[in-house]
């Protein structure tokens, strides 16, 4: 190992050197040199050393000006190798250090500046970040993936948009994933036809088509999936905050929703819809006997984020006694 560290040094101080001041270092042998020593590092398992030949490869082509997307590469590979280190150590309880992690979301950022992929690049860089619990930057990186991938693809954008949700609820931010869930429902309702122009309704499970670009019809007919979805969480977070007065809003906002895409939006039911308010009305009055029959029956109908704000719901209240 410290033959190897003692050769990428060896390259880099080479590169520095100028005892020619009118000759350029010649960076195309140097990237060579520099992929042989970053091949061997991967192999004896210096996830870091490897990401520095990476990272010095990257700034090779930099100085080369031949590729930004080659550049742009290899930025994005020392990134995913420092990540991988830092998720191994994650994952085995070892101590990290944080500069590490700095330096693996720069190196995506400076990818980013090159590459026309951005949109990808955060939600990759936001996705790692929520791995290693890292749940305020990752949120953040969520976001700015949303906005990019908005105009293009709305329904990736709303994605992208309720992982940073999850996100600020792990972090109790919950004004923060209530005001995300406003924005996907505003781009839920600019992105649905004006009127029912979906003469057949496509059944789709749209958490299939989580992450992936899908087909315009098929996208159509997710947007009343994802506003259902976004009033119910609203719902349930006003709640939990104990916003009552927005929580009923959004219930009655959530019925005619249902109503004006009947056929296309969720399987919720007039039951469903009847246990929410009885929710609302529950918390609202501190009538807390009766909670847990009512999260029962709500359990199955909710997502895994949603039945994550329930319970935080009935922790809340279960304090009260």
């Amino acid at each position: 190992m410290s033959h190897l560290i003692d050769s990428y040094k060896l390259i880099s101080n080479k590169l520095k050197k100028k005892k020619f001041p009118l000759r350029k270092p010649n960076y195309a042998e140097a990237i060579d040199q520099y992929a042989q020593i970053m091949n061997s590092f991967k192999r004896e398992g210096n996830l870091m050393y490897a990401a520095f030949c990476c990272l010095s490869i990257g700034r090779c082509e930099q100085a080369i000006k031949n590729s930004s997307s080659a550049e742009a590469s290899c930025f994005i590979d020392s990134g995913y190798l420092i990540w991988e280190n830092e998720i191994k150590a994650f994952d085995n309880d070892y101590i990290s250090f944080e500069e590490n992690v700095t330096e693996a979301i720069n190196c995506y950022l400076l990818a980013i500046k090159r590459f026309s992929i951005m949109g990808t690049l955060f939600f990759e860089l936001a996705t790692i970040l929520k791995k290693l619990r890292k749940y305020e930057e990752s949120a953040e990186y969520f976001n700015k993936a949303a906005e990019i991938m908005r105009t293009e693809s709305p329904i990736t954008a709303i994605n992208s948009l309720k992982e940073a949700i999850q996100c600020k609820i792990l972090e109790c931010d919950y004004k923060g994933a209530c005001d995300l869930l406003d924005t996907i429902v505003t781009i839920a309702l600019e992105s649905m036809p004006q009127e029912n122009r979906l003469n057949q309704t496509i059944m789709v499970n749209h958490e299939q088509y989580e992450n992936h670009r899908v087909p315009s019809s098929i996208s159509l007919s997710l947007y009343p999936y994802a506003l259902i979805e976004a009033r119910v969480s609203l719902i349930l977070l006003y709640i939990l905050q104990d916003s009552f007065l927005k929580s009923q809003s959004h219930l009655g906002k959530l019925v005619n929703d249902i109503n004006d895409n009947e056929g296309q939006s969720s399987d919720l039911t007039d039951e469903t819809i009847a246990l929410l308010n009885n929710l609302l009305m529950a918390c609202e009055r501190k009538e807390i006997n009766g909670l847990q029959a009512i999260q029962r029956e709500l359990w199955s109908s909710l997502t895994d984020m949603q039945n994550d704000i329930l319970q935080r719901i009935w922790c809340a209240n279960k304090m009260l006694l």
